[in-house]
């Protein structure tokens, strides 16, 4: 089996925790990376010390749960990078989990659910036409033998096509 070397990644969702460590990751692997975060404070320290390491950075301050803002975001990813060959949806919205479920308002669930589930399939809707274009792997490590991965839905590669 050949080992999957993406060229394009994109991390939606870049803040200090998880987000920065994974795209560290990819550029030490050698990855051209696109990063989307609504902070630009962050993404701009966050790109310096990519490209001090050497790699190809574009930060876009993106607000996933918006369709435009992905959408162009996408499209300068696109213009300036490549085709995505790996998208990490690493997007969350802080709140309403970290409080007890009767004091979790309809508004803090819903913005939760707009970053977290609608910016995820956002976000793979438009980096898979290019990946099946190009034979990219988008599926889980260990994909279920019944599964025909070209009808996959986006709800079940929400949370990382790559």
């Amino acid at each position: 089996m050949n080992a999957f070397n993406p060229g394009v990644a994109v991390v939606a969702g870049v803040g200090p925790g998880l987000g920065a460590s994974l795209a560290r990751k990819c550029a030490k692997e050698g990855c051209q990376l696109g990063l989307l975060a609504r902070s630009s404070d962050f993404l701009e320290t966050l790109t310096n010390e990519l490209r001090d390491l050497g790699a190809k950075v574009l930060a876009v301050s993106t607000d996933i749960s918006e369709a435009v803002q992905v959408a162009a975001a996408f499209r300068r990813i696109g213009e300036e990078l490549g085709p995505v060959d790996l998208l990490i949806n690493n997007a969350s919205a802080s709140g309403p989990f970290r409080q007890p479920f009767v004091e979790i308002t309809p508004e803090s669930f819903t913005r939760a659910w707009r970053v977290g589930v609608l910016g995820a399939f956002l976000c793979s809707q438009a980096v898979i036409p290019d990946m099946l274009k190009k034979a990219a792997s988008f599926l889980p490590a260990r994909l279920p033998r019944f599964v025909d991965p070209p009808s996959l839905s986006a709800a079940q590669n929400s949370r990382c096509a790559g």
